[in-house]
């Protein structure tokens, strides 16, 4: 996984596809019925206790909501970059425009 972070570009199509899939997978904890790791849904139901504690004057809180929402569509990851790859990175669709 750490070359799928840091150099996507030297990974074949299929794998960083197939990565990219086991990421979203974990991410979602699907295929676990309690993952021991924090998963989407749970950082969403800990971030909704957050925003009822601190009410909705937090911007930064329903932005990072809005994040936490986007990684567990189908979308939610992409490889973006240069069309030569070299200068390709991974980031989460819609970020870093």
């Amino acid at each position: 996984m750490l070359i799928y972070f840091e150099r996507p570009d030297l990974l074949a199509d299929a794998d960083r596809d197939m990565m990219a899939a086991e990421l979203r997978r974990r991410l979602v904890g699907e295929g676990h019925d309690a993952p021991p790791w924090l998963t989407v849904e749970k950082a969403l139901a800990e971030l909704d206790e957050a925003l009822a504690k601190v009410g909705v004057d937090a911007p930064a809180l329903v932005g990072y909501r809005e994040h936490l929402e986007g990684l567990s569509s189908d979308e939610g990851f992409e490889i973006v970059g240069e069309d030569d790859r070299a200068n390709a990175s991974v980031e989460v669709a819609g970020d870093g425009e």
